[in-house]
């Protein structure tokens, strides 16, 4: 085969138009979640839901479409620093995610779980939340494991029009 049909005849394209995204943002803001916390315009932080204690929102950096953030206002690494109230309202906004999701992506399942300590994950060490990932049967390929790269199949601002739309149904 020549080597100039290589490319055009072998490979599949992968449109991904949420990159673009990145590539305009300025470098990460490491205070994104308490920036989001006492933000008043929400669509400029992706901001979902926001409830007394606490707050839903996009997260900028996906694992997948859909992945969203339950976020306290209050600024702590550390769980047992959280007050009941707190907690409550926390999970309750994983629930509301999980219904949303379910809703704008058709959800099968989901992973929902906190990283607290650098060590475990954490990008944020100082400022805990709880991550909903939306997931599918056959949903994994790949792409991560050949490549390290992750295809998702909707812009950010796109799909959080999505959300709060479907939020907008749930509450009227």
């Amino acid at each position: 085969m020549a080597t100039d049909e290589f490319p055009n005849k072998e490979l599949e394209t992968l449109w991904a138009p949420w990159r673009v995204e990145y590539f305009e943002k300025e470098p990460r803001d490491r205070n994104f979640l308490e920036a989001a916390a006492r933000a008043s315009n929400d669509g400029e932080h992706l901001v979902i839901t926001r409830r007394k204690n606490a707050f839903l929102m996009m997260n900028r950096y996906p694992y997948a479409v859909g992945h969203l953030m339950a976020v306290p206002y209050r600024k702590t690494g550390e769980l047992s620093e959280l007050g009941d109230n707190e907690v409550v309202e926390l999970w309750n906004l994983v629930v509301h995610a999980q219904t949303l999701l379910r809703a704008v992506t058709k959800a099968q399942g989901f992973n929902i779980g906190l990283n607290i300590g650098g060590c475990a994950g954490a990008g944020v060490t100082d400022h805990l939340h709880i991550h909903i990932v939306p997931r599918w049967s056959g949903d994994t390929n790949f792409m991560p494991i050949i490549t390290g790269t992750r295809t998702l199949s909707d812009g950010l601002r796109a799909f959080y029009d999505k959300l709060l739309e479907a939020q907008s149904r749930m509450t009227t």
